[in-house]
C-alpha cells in the first residue's frame, strides 16, 4: 500500500513539472489534479490539450519575422505553409490516437468505479445462527428460529478485515418454512452501521421495519432482528426482537 501511495505522488510530481516546463501550464494545478483523478488520466488530459508554451514561442518568432525584409518574409511564409500542411496531417493522426486512448481510459475508469461499487476487495464468511430461546408458532406469529447468513469482510490490510455488508440471509421459521430475505423483501437494503461497526440489513414488514445486525458479544457472534415501529421518528420503539447465536460454517 505504501508503494502505491509513493508511486502515485511521484508520478503526480513528474506530471506537474512536465506540465509547467513542457506545456506552459500550471505545474501546481496539474499536480493537484493528478492526485485527485489519478496521474494516468491527468497525463492523458495534459497531452490532449494544446501547449501554451508553443504559443509563447510563436509570439517571439513573430517579433523576429517582422524585422525581416519583404522577400525574406515571403520565403519564410512559403516554408511555414509547407511545414504547417505536414504538421496538420500528423496532428490529425495524433489527435485520433489520443482520442481513442482517452476514450479507453475513461471506459476503464468507469468500469473500475462500477466494480468498486459492487465488489469491495475482501472475502465472505458464512454462519448458521439458531435462536437462543424456544420459539413456537401460534398461528398468528411464526418467529425465526434459524438463519443462514453470509457476511462480506472488507480487507483493511494484509492481516486485518472488518465486516462490510450482508451477502445473503435465509430464515427458517418455527413452522419449518424457509425463505430468502432479499427475495421476500425486494426493498431490503444492506450496508454497515458506521457508529457500531456492524453490518445490517433492513426491510419493511407490514407497518414495521425489520432491522437485522450481526455483532460480536460475549465471545460469540449474535444475529439480532429487531422489529421497529415509527422507524426514524422520535416515537420509534422496538416492538419485538429475536437473537440467535451464530456458528461459522465457511470458509
Amino acid at each position: 500500500m505504501e508503494m502505491v501511495i509513493i508511486g502515485w505522488l511521484a508520478f503526480a510530481v513528474i506530471l506537474g513539472v512536465y506540465a509547467s516546463n513542457g506545456r506552459g501550464r500550471s505545474g501546481l494545478g496539474w499536480f493537484l489534479l493528478a492526485l485527485l483523478i489519478s496521474p494516468l488520466l491527468a497525463w492523458l488530459l495534459v497531452l490532449a490539450l494544446p501547449s501554451k508554451k508553443q504559443a509563447t514561442d510563436n509570439a517571439h518568432a513573430q517579433m523576429f519575422f517582422d524585422a525581416l525584409e519583404p522577400a525574406a518574409q515571403a520565403r519564410v511564409v512559403a516554408a511555414q505553409a509547407e511545414r504547417k500542411a505536414k504538421q496538420d496531417a500528423v496532428a490529425r493522426v495524433q489527435y485520433k490516437q489520443k482520442f481513442v486512448i482517452v476514450c479507453i481510459a475513461i471506459v476503464v475508469a468507469l468500469l473500475w468505479a462500477m466494480s468498486r461499487g459492487h465488489a469491495v476487495p475482501g472475502f465472505t464468511f458464512k454462519y448458521t445462527c439458531t435462536t437462543n430461546e424456544a420459539a413456537v408458532t401460534d398461528g398468528k406469529d411464526d418467529p425465526v428460529v434459524k438463519a443462514d447468513i453470509a457476511i462480506h469482510l472488507v480487507l483493511v490490510d494484509e492481516s486485518h478485515a472488518q465486516p462490510g455488508f450482508f451477502v445473503s440471509a435465509s430464515h427458517t421459521t418455527a413452522s419449518g418454512a424457509t425463505y430468502d430475505v432479499f427475495a421476500k423483501y425486494p426493498d431490503a437494503q444492506t450496508g454497515k452501521v458506521i457508529e457500531w461497526g456492524v453490518p445490517y440489513w433492513q426491510a419493511k414488514e407490514k407497518n414495521l421495519i425489520m432491522f437485522a445486525t450481526v455483532a460480536y458479544r460475549d465471545n460469540a457472534y449474535i444475529y439480532r432482528i429487531a422489529y421497529l415501529k415509527d422507524f426514524g421518528k422520535k416515537s420509534e420503539k422496538i416492538v419485538k426482537a429475536t437473537e440467535s447465536t451464530c456458528t461459522q460454517t465457511s470458509p
